[in-house]
């Protein structure tokens, strides 16, 4: 319990915003909306907590439960304030370790963003996703297919296996414009897809997952009112190597995060050896 007041105190005593900013910014009566002690709350102090956009209803119901909170919290504070003695309500170090950390936090992004290259070549990522293929083994099974959804009385269906199982440019440009024109539920572009993903828009009882990558190909199911077409053109299995273009966006971010952290670590061993050149440190133990 006296963690969590100390928490507490600690909050209060370094945003003194939380407070002393209400009672310090006299509105008038109409505007305020409540008091604790000698605290005071009013309504230009929340009005930047409130969404925009609200109707009447919605607007009182959410400054309500700013009020109430805003309450709860000063007569905690107060309550503690009260029981707790000068000794344990001294949070000076805390603050200065508190302050301290926002203030180096802050410089290191502002470094970040100042110096960090956040371009990424193809030739790095694919050295980076063939040097670690231990951390890019499959969870799910994948697969590149194409397929669509349609009703059973749609035109030309006798054509869509001819188009959705060619690799003629052509052939799959007729395809594209008639998924385009007669459905919304269709999927033609050359990507991984999960197959527990395809599986939640095709009816489809699948059993054995792997036994069902490894035999299907082409595939057409009917379900009034609808007919499904599915090609099948690449997979890969679970605990296999994951294919790049699905890790891409991955591999990016763990690239920028090394850069970032490399940045970080040489921007503070400069500044540690610049100031001990300077005679600025002084280090006892031996």
């Amino acid at each position: 319990m006296i963690r969590s007041l100390n928490i507490l105190l600690l909050t209060a005593l370094f945003f003194n915003s939380a407070c002393t900013y209400f009672s310090e910014h006299a509105q008038p009566d109409k505007d305020l909306l409540a008091v604790v002690g000698d605290k005071s709350l009013y309504l230009q102090d929340v009005t930047g907590a409130i969404p925009t956009g609200l109707d009447s209803a919605s607007y009182n119901l959410f400054l309500k439960d700013v009020v109430r909170k805003w309450v709860e919290d000063q007569a905690l504070l107060n309550r503690a304030e009260l029981n707790l003695s000068e000794e344990q309500k001294d949070f000076q170090k805390e603050i200065e370790k508190f302050r301290a950390s926002l203030i180096t936090y802050e410089y290191e992004q502002e470094y970040i963003r100042q110096k960090l290259d956040t371009v990424v070549s193809e030739s790095e990522i694919e050295a980076f996703y063939n040097e670690r293929p231990e951390n890019f083994q499959l969870k799910d099974y994948v697969l590149k297919a194409r397929f669509l959804k349609i009703d059973e009385n749609a035109p030309k269906l006798k054509k869509i296996e001819k188009w959705i199982t060619s690799s003629d440019v052509e052939d799959l440009l007729e395809l594209e414009e008639y998924c385009i024109q007669y459905t919304t539920t269709f999927l033609v572009e050359d990507k991984w897809i999960q197959l527990s993903n395809l599986l939640n828009v095709i009816p489809l009882d699948v059993i054995d997952p792997k036994a069902f990558l490894v035999n299907t190909k082409y595939k057409e199911i009917y379900s009034p009112p609808f007919k499904y077409f599915l090609f099948i053109y690449d997979y890969r299995l679970i605990n296999t190597l994951s294919p790049l273009q699905v890790e891409r966006e991955k591999i990016i971010n763990a690239i920028i995060n090394e850069r970032r952290m490399t940045l970080l670590k040489n921007m503070r061993g400069g500044i540690l050896s610049e100031a001990m050149n300077r005679n600025e440190v002084q280090i006892l133990i031996k």
